[in-house]
């Protein structure tokens, strides 16, 4: 008896765009690691972890062969990084010894910076090793310099309208990818032929070189390392199709991988025949037609070689992706938006060096950590006698585990937050306390360098009328347009307040919310009135908002204490404070002790 099977229906062959795209990737790839054998290279993915990331990067390693890979963490300490004095061994030879960073271990090999959001003195040090070739050690009167030729690989895992990448490591990459794009079925289509001599150069002619260098500026792309990238990425297709010589094909190629993707711009249109001529005189009638025939026609035969700008332009941004002119001013935005909140508190720190003092525990110094001489001393003392030798000199004998190094406690800024009902007349009656307690908790935040944030409820929604703030001015100005009336989406205020309360905790802030309500929600999640479905998701939020660990007191601002207003509190694990009768004094005097 024959088993009849079922058909197993395929998956569809995956869209030409997206293996387009993975070409290009993968073409990145062999370039990557042909480039990298010669000298340093660096090349960004846009991309989070995942299956597509893990291909390209098995291509990767696959063509760079035994060439090493070095990672670095995204919160790597300064000393890791770039070396530094090791203690341990120091104090066991008598002499001074440094220890090399992961800089200096990369020689000769790759490095892969895990996220492009590192720390500032971490992009400053790859970037400076980077053009320099080496690093620099000094510690302690003692100095040293390693060799540090490295390739670049940075991920970089943002999503559009998130801070962008630090310009100067941008500016040193020379391969550009986004890899977000390519679905998993892409992954099994390879129309790319091997590398097929590494060593072999190629030559670029000088018209080539002169539209290498006027392309940039049309994707806002000024500096002259860009020039420089794209005329060696240039090159460096050539060689991967076997060509002697580049042509211009190879520098459209260039412009995909080097341009589009960090592009700030997008070319201007070129102009019609029509305003050519408008704007260009006629030529003067030719002298000798049949003499001159000829030559024309060898010029014409030389200049068909390399296209005109305008025709590499075009055949570029015919190739852009879909949705590119969003990403670029999305990118703008939060280019801009990053600068404006330049000088904010940022996060807690994780090696504390100020603040009170705590008891000193066993540890190494580094990272942050300081060392505590008299506890080291101390914790080395009792043993002098047997650690004593006749043939060492040394007066006091100290170990690795008698280090000790300092602790501080340090208090983090704090914020307040306001959630206000601005939702009929009862909420209508308290906008003057609120506005008086917000603008009165401003005014003590500047001794305490605190922030001041206020979220308004009513209709359906929820509305961050103003985000955690020490401006008086930005304070005034959101309080005053302070609208009111309508329903009460006290559910939507509650998640709104947790998502804020993260926020804060993610930036080194405490934060504290106070929600200004009676209890009486009357509009669903999802918009729709009904008190009894309003009430249980208001509840439901609560008791969300309490697993964010915030402080939290709310304020019952009803004409008289409400039962529900209470169990509201007692979901969110806030404090109570019945208050039918407060003024903005005692509003913010409630605030400060609940803080």
């Amino acid at each position: 008896m024959h088993s009849v099977l079922p058909d197993i229906p395929r998956l569809p062959a995956p869209p030409e765009a997206e293996v387009a795209l993975w070409d290009d990737a993968c073409l990145a790839a062999d370039l990557f690691a042909a480039m990298a054998a010669e000298g340093r290279v660096g090349i960004r993915i846009r991309a989070s972890a995942g299956p597509v990331r893990d291909a390209w990067m098995a291509r990767l390693a696959a063509r760079l062969g035994e060439t090493p890979i070095h990672r670095v963490p995204s919160a790597i300490a300064l000393d890791r990084l770039l070396g530094g004095l090791d203690l341990a061994a120091t104090l066991e030879t008598g002499r001074t010894v440094l220890e090399e960073g992961l800089l200096a271990k990369a020689d000769d090999g790759v490095l892969v910076l895990q996220s492009a959001g590192a720390t500032g003195e971490t992009v400053a040090s790859i970037c400076a090793a980077f053009d320099d070739g080496f690093v620099r050690i000094e510690r302690d009167g003692a100095s040293h310099i390693a060799a540090s030729r490295f390739s670049l690989i940075v991920f970089d895992e943002s999503e559009d309208g998130d801070e962008p990448m630090a310009e100067a490591l941008t500016d040193r990459l020379a391969l550009h990818i986004d890899l977000r794009q390519i679905g998993i079925r892409a992954l099994d289509s390879d129309r790319l032929r091997s590398v097929s001599n590494a060593s072999a150069t190629a030559q670029i002619s000088g018209e080539l070189l002169e539209a290498i260098a006027a392309i940039p500026p049309g994707f806002g792309l000024t500096s002259l390392r860009v020039s420089l990238q794209l005329a060696a990425v240039t090159r460096a297709i050539a060689v991967h199709s076997g060509r002697a010589e580049a042509i211009g094909s190879d520098l459209e190629v260039a412009c995909r991988l080097c341009l589009i993707n960090r592009a700030t711009m997008l070319p201007a249109p070129p102009e019609t025949e029509q305003e050519q001529q408008e704007e260009t005189p006629p030529p003067p009638p030719p002298e000798q037609e049949s003499s001159e025939r000829p030559d024309n026609d060898a010029d014409d035969c030389e200049v068909d070689q390399l296209p005109p700008l305008d025709m590499v332009l075009d055949a570029i941004t015919a190739q852009l992706p879909d949705g590119l002119l969003e990403q670029l001013m999305a990118a703008r935005t939060s280019k801009t938006r990053s600068k404006a909140e330049t000088g904010r508190v940022g996060k807690a720190r994780k090696a504390l060096d100020r603040g009170r003092p705590l008891t000193s525990r066993k540890g190494r110094p580094g990272s942050g950590n300081r060392l505590d001489l008299i506890a080291t001393l101390r914790t080395a003392a009792p043993w002098q006698k047997l650690r004593a030798r006749e043939d060492d000199p040394r007066p006091i004998q100290i170990r690795a585990g008698d280090l000790h190094v300092r602790r501080y406690k340090e208090k983090s800024a704090s914020s307040v937050i306001f959630a206000v009902d601005a939702s009929g007349s009862t909420a209508l009656n308290r906008l003057a306390e609120a506005k008086g307690a917000v603008e009165l908790l401003l005014g003590e935040s500047y001794a305490r360098r605190d922030h001041v944030g206020l979220i308004s409820f009513r209709g359906q929604t929820a509305e961050m009328l103003l985000a955690p703030t020490r401006s008086l001015l930005r304070a005034k100005r959101a309080l005053a347009a302070l609208p009111g009336g309508g329903g009460t989406p006290l559910a939507d205020a509650l998640r709104l307040a947790a998502e804020a309360s993260r926020d804060e905790q993610d930036k080194g802030r405490t934060p504290t919310i106070v929600i200004m309500t009676d209890g009486s929600a009357n509009v669903a999640l999802d918009g729709t009135g009904g008190r009894s479905r309003a009430g249980d998701e208001a509840l439901a939020s609560a008791h969300a908002f309490a697993t964010t660990g915030a402080n939290a007191v709310l304020l019952d601002v009803g004409r008289r204490p409400s039962a529900k207003a209470k169990a509201l509190a007692e979901a969110m694990a806030a404090a109570y404070v019945p208050m039918p009768f407060a003024n903005a004094a005692t509003l913010s005097a409630a605030v400060r002790t609940a803080n």
